[in-house]
């Protein structure tokens, strides 16, 4: 009978460490296999979730972002993904509208208490929608027979200024100067619509109304000034008169300018505090319409099973 191995040859058993290190190496390669697209966006997906639940919204968003550009096949994931990306945008509008509840109550009530002094409120409202603010001491009785400018401000915050000039009229633009500094307007052509001219108890009256970015601009400049300004009233390049501008309007054009700058930061925190509320009903909406499509889609899978 032939021997099964050739002469010479040792047959080796397998010892029980040698089989522990086959089998930890069988088990390093199995580990070594490639994870599905599905398992990668899972792991994506859990992460995005842990992110979530512990307030590190950035973090989980950009999770979020990595699932939907990498894996764009994987929907379900996708869906899961998208219901975090919404309540992480839901209860970051009600962060939000948290803030800017409390900034309109400060607001609101720093505005209420400055309103409270110095100011005449007017509105006609049969014919206007807004009404405005104008200082107490340049009502239409104070500034009769009066050369000067006046600053209005209306519901919104904004800011009129009028060049008014008794007497002698024909100027369409003006120049304030103080300590070599100076700040001319625009020029507003007799006849348009902001140049006014009357007459009032035998003397004439005239009117340029300065609107928006301009108007700011000049009252800017009017209200930092600290020592007397004059005003020069022209007509092109000619001049029509000048005088100084009285401490008293000075002092109002400073006090209208911080109504105005008040009624502006609470309207813009009531701006902030609508724009918060219909953007979180927004994503309510869209929350409740993936929730639903997701159930109907889990249901529909339970019962193919």
């Amino acid at each position: 009978m032939t021997h099964p191995y050739p002469q010479g040859h040792v047959r080796h058993k397998t010892t029980p460490i040698q089989a522990f290190i086959i089998l930890i190496v069988v088990l390093l390669c199995a580990s070594c296999r490639q994870p599905s697209e599905q398992e990668l966006a899972e792991t994506e997906l859990q992460i995005a979730d842990s992110l979530y639940r512990t307030h590190r919204y950035e973090a989980a968003l950009a999770h979020i972002d990595t699932i939907h550009i990498r894996y764009p096949q994987q929907i379900r994931i996708r869906k899961q993904a998208k219901l975090i990306e919404l309540r992480i945008h839901i209860e970051e509008e009600d962060s939000t509208y948290v803030r800017a509840e409390r900034a309109l109550l400060e607001r609101t009530d720093s505005f209420n208490r400055l309103s409270r002094g110095p100011y005449l409120f007017e509105k006609n409202t049969k014919y206007q929608r807004e009404g405005f603010y104008t200082h107490r001491s340049q009502s239409a009785s104070g500034i009769k027979g009066r050369t000067l400018l006046k600053a209005s401000v209306d519901e919104m915050g904004r800011l009129t200024l009028q060049s008014i000039s008794w007497g002698r009229t024909g100027h369409t633009s003006f120049k304030a100067t103080c300590e070599g500094q100076e700040a001319e307007s625009s020029v507003i052509a007799i006849g348009s619509g902001w140049h006014f001219l009357s007459e009032i108890g035998g003397m004439r009256y005239e009117k340029l109304i300065y609107r928006g970015e301009e108007a700011q601009r000049l009252t800017n400049f009017l209200v930092a000034q600290e020592k007397p300004i004059r005003i020069t009233l022209l007509d092109g390049e000619k001049k029509m008169g000048s005088y100084l501008l009285s401490r008293a309007d000075q002092q109002a054009l400073k006090e209208m300018s911080r109504l105005a700058e008040s009624l502006r930061r609470t309207r813009e925190a009531e701006h902030q505090l609508s724009v918060a509320a219909k953007k979180r009903s927004l994503y309510e909406n869209e929350l409740a319409a993936y929730e639903k499509e997701l159930n109907e889609s889990n249901a529909a899978s339970d019962a193919e099973k």
